[in-house]
């Protein structure tokens, strides 16, 4: 039996994919007498409190994004076979995917300029970073990325000829008419802050703020954490279908050549 939580909008496309397949699928809600055993599945950005948790039957199966460890050992406690949806990396690289597409639909949505004629700076080399980078270089559009990782920094000129590694973006921040973070840190400080161009559009992708906000008062700072959800629900709702149903374990599949 799947409980599944329908306050996330990919959530209810995930309905439709269970019970398209024959599974007995009901809304989550702790009102409701869950057996064990039963799956219970939530969205990757859900928050779990401890209060919440316990509040959780014994024995049970949970689909969920990162939770800190105080939450999972709380299910552990209780028996609880705690899945999570972001450690699977088929999943992650795919919902990045969406989560760059987002991106790009807010540039054109916010830009009064064609996609074309903005320059973006990209601030992180992760997934989404890398995502993004593939997608701008296909559409030609003029980009630049920062890279606070020494090592993986010489990767990055893969997606484009103009890279900063660390803060040596800092005197060039006024020539990008798109900024677009994806480092779930504090990176820029009130003084780098100022240094942006008045009517940059500032995406912050990351869950964490890059900056304070309330110093963002001269261009236009978009906070935009869980874009698939916002741009493209219905495959974002498929992508977590396709994780518990373990559709991703290529492991499974074919020999294993380490090339």
């Amino acid at each position: 039996m799947y409980y599944v939580d329908a306050a996330d909008i990919r959530n209810v496309h995930l309905k439709e994919l269970l019970k398209q397949t024959g599974e007995k699928v009901e809304d989550f809600s702790l009102d409701k007498k869950i057996e064990e055993s039963s799956i219970c599945v939530f969205s990757p950005a859900k928050k779990f409190s401890v209060e919440l948790v316990k509040k959780f039957p014994n024995n049970i199966t949970i689909f969920a994004g990162n939770l800190n460890k105080g939450v999972v050992s709380l299910l552990k406690a209780k028996n609880i076979n705690y899945k999570n949806l972001m450690e699977d990396e088929i999943f992650t690289i795919k919902n990045a995917n969406l989560t760059s597409e987002g991106v790009l639909a807010l540039i054109l949505e916010k830009s009064d300029k064609s996609i074309f004629d903005n320059n973006v700076l990209i601030l992180g080399g992760g997934r989404i970073a890398r995502s993004l980078s593939i997608l701008l270089g296909k559409l030609g559009v003029t980009f630049s990325v920062v890279s606070f990782n020494k090592i993986k920094f010489p990767q990055y000129y893969l997606y484009s000829n103009k890279c900063y590694y660390n803060y040596s973006f800092i005197n060039d921040l006024e020539k990008y008419d798109v900024i677009v973070n994806t480092i779930p840190a504090a990176i820029l400080d009130e003084d780098i802050t100022n240094t942006i161009a008045k009517n940059t559009i500032f995406i912050e992708t990351a869950s964490v703020n890059c900056l304070n906000s309330k110093k963002a008062t001269h261009f236009n700072y978009v906070l935009a954490p869980g874009l698939p959800k916002v741009y493209s629900a219905k495959t974002a709702g498929k992508l977590v279908y396709e994780n518990i149903m373990d559709k991703n374990n290529y492991k499974k599949i074919g020999e294993n050549y380490d090339i």
